[in-house]
């Protein structure tokens, strides 16, 4: 027995060495299958430049994985795109074995630097799991067609002066990109060139910057002044085309400058011709034959070189130099008679000078130029206009600063900026009205401007103008002073803010931003706020007579008390808003709109998206109301605009 019970445990010690043996053994490792693609689909395709492009893609787990197919990823490098855009899961499970869904939309790059040439491009999909090593499917549509769009021509029509080399310029917009331009061409027949004039865009013949796509060839006109047409073609790798025409004036130019034949601006004007350009130097002009200029009726364009920063008309007037830099009385011109880009200051009239102390720095009496990228400032009248005086005009100021413009008067005095006759019909657009001050012992009556007739401002800022009545009689309309039979005011998305109305000794009226007394004045999408006044009509007062009519549109203006004197409630507000327009410093002024934080504020102006209308359709689509330069776009903001 004792025998048989030790070959039992010697059995029993086999079976349980046996045992652990197998138990040590490592387990088979399961198969991961990598995930499984299918369905890979983009559409449309073809698909054209500029347009969205969606793809489409079926993903199984593998039937081992325990994680989740995720990302499921894009490479777009060969499409302008991120090698690694992920897809946006759509539906389904994304388990093993399950299949799910995924897709993400793309817009084809355009354009003549961001566009592709047409033809078959590749994209590739990559689905991946987590367990372990990443496991990848990967699929790739090896044929997304790009398709080829016809470029387009831009041209302007152009100036060119008779026997002196001109640049010669024509934009192109290329959809698919710069490099599938074939080749831009000018017929240049009716000037004496060839009919297929080759045209650059390399840096040579006249043009400036390579691959910009402003195409460019130099050429010398010397047959005679006129108006000639010149045809242009682009045509692009796969023959497609575009044509188009420049209207090329050939005049005579007179050019003005200390070095130059001709030194004085008077002499090069009376050297031109209608319809002809005098272009003068950098340099600063002053005494006989650069100020109390005239046109003498010609219709010419009058440009500085360089801009107002570098070409300054300096009349360095006077209590006993009386003068004044442009003097248009009775000539007629028209808006084609052009004066852009210069600095105009120190006129200085009183009774004494001709026509008397109306426009200290431009008189216009039956005349109607166009002044563009001027500076007007630091100019002085005894009585009326410390600047601009206009009579039976319509003239246009255009991207000008009417800016420090003074009156200092013993009588009553009228609009230390502009004064507006009844007969007159003046348009400013993009325009900066500021600092100009009238100053008087009698009634003081518009700061930055006085009209009685009939006047549009567009995209203007009118800022820190006053009047002041230092007698005991009275001051209104630090900013503007519309009145008369005649009046008729129209502002479109201005800003009017921190214009003052001081009385000494009055107590009648107000209005430190606007005085209305009797016509007609209709504001839209516009901002009058932070105005004062030493009396009730902070920003308004506005006469009560039946003949007077104030109506504002989608504007922002400070209602609070003593801010609105309307005795005869004469105003009609539509659509209009009572909150600070929260304005901030920015980098080309200080009346921006707080957007998001971006002007230092918590909060948003409630000026942004409040107008009547888009800024496409307003033409303020590629202005900003914001400090970091972005476009308004959509609803219009109300106030105006900056360049950005």
């Amino acid at each position: 027995m004792r025998k048989s019970k030790l070959l039992s445990f010697a059995a029993f010690t086999l079976i349980f060495s046996l045992l652990i043996s197998c138990s040590s053994d490592p387990k088979p490792t399961p198969t991961v299958n990598p995930p499984v693609i299918a369905n890979f689909l983009a559409a449309p395709d073809p698909v054209d430049p500029g347009a969205n492009v969606t793809f489409t893609v079926d993903v199984t787990a593998g039937t081992n994985d325990l994680a989740a197919v995720d990302p499921v990823t894009l490479d777009l490098t060969n499409i302008g795109g991120s090698a690694t855009q992920a897809m946006s899961f759509v539906a389904g499970l994304t388990t093993a074995g399950q299949t799910s869904s995924w897709t993400f939309t793309f817009a084809i790059p355009q354009g003549n630097t961001l566009g592709l040439t047409p033809g078959d491009y590749s994209v590739t999909v990559t689905a991946s799991d987590n367990l372990g090593t990443p496991k990848t499917g990967i699929d790739t549509i090896a044929d997304l067609t790009i398709n080829n769009l016809a470029p387009v021509l831009n041209v302007t029509n152009q100036l060119a002066p008779l026997n002196a080399p001109y640049t010669i310029t024509a934009e192109v917009v290329e959809p698919n990109s710069l490099a599938d331009v074939a080749s831009v061409t000018i017929d240049l027949t009716t000037v004496g060139g060839s009919a297929t004039q080759q045209m650059y865009d390399d840096g040579t013949n006249g043009d400036v910057t390579p691959d910009d796509g402003t195409f460019s060839i130099e050429y010398t006109v010397t047959s005679s002044t006129g108006v000639y047409n010149l045809g242009v073609v682009v045509t692009d790798q796969g023959t497609l085309t575009d044509t188009d025409t420049i209207v090329l004036t050939v005049v005579n130019i007179v050019y003005v400058g200390p070095a130059r034949a001709i030194t004085t601006i008077q002499a090069g004007i009376d050297a031109a011709s209608t319809g002809e350009s005098v272009i003068v130097d950098d340099a600063t002009y002053t005494g006989a034959g650069n100020v109390n200029l005239q046109f003498n009726g010609k219709d010419i364009i009058l440009s500085s070189a360089n801009g107002a920063a570098n070409c300054i008309i300096d009349c360095q007037g006077s209590s006993t130099t009386i003068v004044r830099a442009f003097y248009f009385s009775g000539t007629a011109e028209t808006n084609a008679a052009i004066i852009d880009g210069f600095t105009i200051e120190n006129g200085y009239v009183d009774g004494t000078a001709p026509s008397g102390a109306n426009g200290g720095a431009i008189y216009l009496s039956t005349s109607s130029p166009t002044f563009k990228n001027c500076l007007i400032r630091n100019n002085t009248s005894t009585s009326q206009a410390g600047a601009v005086f206009a009579n039976a005009s319509s003239a246009v100021f255009e991207n000008c600063v009417i800016d420090s413009n003074a009156i200092n008067a013993t009588s009553t005095s009228f609009g230390a900026g502009f004064r507006i006759e009844g007969s007159s019909n003046i348009t400013l657009t993009d325009c900066v009205i500021s600092n100009n001050s009238n100053t008087t012992t009698a009634w003081a009556l518009g700061g930055g401007m006085y009209s009685m007739g009939a006047v549009t401002l567009t995209n203007c800022f009118i800022f820190g103008n006053s009047t002041n009545s230092t007698g005991s009689v009275e001051s209104y309309g630090g900013g503007l002073n519309f009145e008369g039979s005649s009046s008729n005011a129209t502002l479109n998305n201005c800003t009017i803010t921190g214009n003052q109305s001081i009385t000494s000794g009055g107590s009648s009226y107000g209005g430190g931003g606007l005085f209305i007394y009797w016509g007609s004045t209709t504001i839209n999408n516009s901002i009058i706020y932070g105005n004062t006044s030493d009396v009730p009509g902070n920003e308004f007062w506005i006469n009560n007579s039946v003949n007077n009519t104030v109506t504002l549109n989608y504007c922002d203006f400070d209602n609070s008390a003593n801010d609105v004197v309307d005795p005869g409630s004469r105003m009609t507000a539509n659509n209009c808003i009572n909150s600070d327009p929260l304005l901030v410093t920015g980098p080309n002024g200080d009346y921006y709109l707080e957007h998001n934080g971006v002007g230092g504020g918590a909060a948003d102006s409630p000026c942004i998206n409040a107008g009547s209308d888009t800024a496409a359709n307003l033409g303020l689509d590629t202005y900003t109301t914001r400090v970091d330069g972005v476009v308004d776009s959509g609803r219009v903001d109300i106030g105006a605009h900056y360049t950005p």
